[in-house]
């Protein structure tokens, strides 16, 4: 019986040594977060390199490191940076920028327009195969010198003296400004530096808020202000995490992590209260295909499915519970401003006739067991529209619909060969008209709808040159007539601000302006 006592008392504190350390490690782990005085911010990737950049993670890192002549306000208007004033031409050719005075690079040396002429002589560098480089063509000369047709002596852009710099235009391009705001032209200097970064961050010059202090195992990031900085960061230090997004969210619910975007859908439900929406821009469309023998190609079909989609606006309230903007039906190519006060709104609807689609279906003779494919890429997003889409094809008009959710690579080729009825597709920086119109011309390779109108194309050449309202006005209706999509909804961006955070602004880019970050542990 002794034995068997002793046996028993043995297996109870084989079993409570891992809990009493255990409770001892979360008692730690508690007052290291007590502890804390700089705020986590989480991303998914670490760049690679900080020459150009591929994906948003990389952005961020680079609006923390790096500033630029000009920078997008969180109301969508221009404002200095290390330009503190710029004018533009009256016939929209010549941008003379006046920097500030008391702008210096990390390690001490004085900014000037010389700098900015050198960055942009690698920039464009076709040898560097920079993301966005196409961005400047409207400069003179730009476009042939990235492509190996010049020397960048012939590109206009030049030092007036060491504070003004001017930049001359092949032709006016309303977007110029715009563009110089987004991260990838930012100032930066020693290129062979930073692509090899994670070696020798010491060594680089930084124009930004922040400056890389330390990096831990491609995991852990840490960013100390930059001292020469013309403005002063709110946050003497910062710490960039690099997890999954699943990883991330649950951290940021157990208070780990202070600042996260894109919480799963799901999860920002249970998180409502810190999580808030930004508008994007761009827009989820059902794209039919029109090719001959597809069922895409009947009018009235298309026209069906597009009255019958306007149950999503009415019965399904997928727009607050997935964050997204309503497109009421149309392209209205709206500004940064609507969109901003359209997120997360409600909206009045137009009521929905399924009696009409069914006769619309009943007169084209359509077999409603005809087994019909919506494709869509394989993201969060678009699994969560494309089951909402196929239930109400099923439920509201009893049509054999299914989804095929496939691979980026997989997605465009069957895209491209044509293997599919109808597709989910992303339609990136809606706001831009003439690149959404130029994607229904018939010589476009990724018009992969296979739509084609004479009367469309006529409109469109004019309104390439004239970029008129009435021109536009006309490509909306042509397009509204002929059923070639239907708009789902326009993108917003979630993000989570933990209570530690008292202020953090996102610039017009969406981007983290991270010198307003303030933090201090609740």
């Amino acid at each position: 019986m002794t034995g068997d006592y002793m046996k028993k008392c043995l297996m109870i504190f084989i079993i409570c040594i891992p809990l009493v350390f255990s409770g001892c490690i979360e008692k730690n782990a508690t007052k290291e977060d007590e502890k804390r005085s700089v705020p986590i911010i989480s991303l998914e990737n670490m760049p690679e390199s900080l020459v150009s950049f591929q994906n948003k993670d990389e952005e961020e890192i680079a609006c923390a490191l790096f500033d630029g002549l000009v920078t997008l306000g969180d109301n969508g208007e221009i404002e200095g940076a290390l330009a503190k004033e710029y004018s533009v031409s009256n016939d929209g050719i010549t941008y003379n920028f006046k920097l500030r005075d008391d702008i210096f690079w990390s390690n001490g040396k004085e900014i000037t327009s010389y700098d900015f002429v050198d960055f942009f002589k690698n920039l464009l560098d076709q040898k560097q195969k920079i993301e966005g480089a196409e961005n400047m063509y409207c400069i003179f000369g730009a476009k042939d010198y990235n492509q190996g047709k010049g020397q960048f002596s012939s590109v206009a852009i030049d030092s007036v003296d060491k504070k003004n710099l001017r930049i001359r235009m092949n032709y006016k391009d309303d977007s110029f400004l715009y563009n110089l705001t987004k991260p990838e032209f930012r100032l930066r200097k020693n290129f062979d530096l930073l692509k090899n970064y994670k070696n020798q961050y010491e060594k680089i010059d930084y124009s930004g808020p922040y400056k890389i202090a330390s990096l831990e195992d491609d995991k852990t990031l840490k960013l100390k202000s930059n001292e020469k900085y013309w403005d002063t960061p709110k946050a003497k230090e910062l710490v960039i995490s690099i997890n999954s997004n699943e990883m991330a969210t649950a951290a940021f619910g157990l208070g780990k992590v202070d600042f996260l975007f894109n919480l799963p859908i799901a999860e920002s439900q249970s998180l409502e209260e810190f999580v808030d929406y930004t508008y994007v821009g761009d827009m989820y469309a059902v794209v039919f295909n029109m090719r001959k023998d597809k069922i895409g190609e009947n009018l009235v079909f298309r026209r069906a499915i597009e009255e019958a989609l306007k149950v999503l606006y009415i019965k399904d309230d997928i727009y607050k519970e997935g964050g997204f903007v309503d497109t009421r039906g149309n392209m209205n190519f709206i500004s940064r401003e609507q969109g901003a006060k359209l997120v997360m709104s409600t909206n009045e609807h137009d009521s929905v006739n399924l009696s009409k689609v069914n006769q619309w279906f009943k007169e084209m003779n359509f077999d409603k067991d005809t087994e019909i494919t919506l494709l869509c890429p394989k993201n969060n997003t678009a699994m969560f529209l494309g089951e909402k889409l196929k239930n109400v094809l099923k439920e509201e008009l009893e049509i054999n619909a299914k989804t095929l959710y496939l691979d980026e690579e997989e997605y465009e080729k069957s895209l491209k060969n044509g293997n599919f009825s109808f597709a989910l597709k992303l339609f990136k920086d809606s706001k831009n008209p003439t690149g959404f119109f130029n994607y229904w011309t018939k010589d476009n390779e990724k018009n992969y709808a296979g739509y084609s109108s004479i009367e469309y194309e006529k409109i469109f050449q004019k309104y390439k040159t004239s970029l008129s309202d009435s021109d536009k006005v006309l490509l909306n209706q042509i397009l509204k007539r002929d059923v070639p999509y239907v708009p789902v909804c326009y993108t917003s961006m979630s993000y989570g601000v933990s209570p530690n955070i008292s202020s953090l602004k996102l610039d017009g880019n969406n981007n983290i302006n991270f010198k307003t970050i303030e933090f201090s542990m609740k």
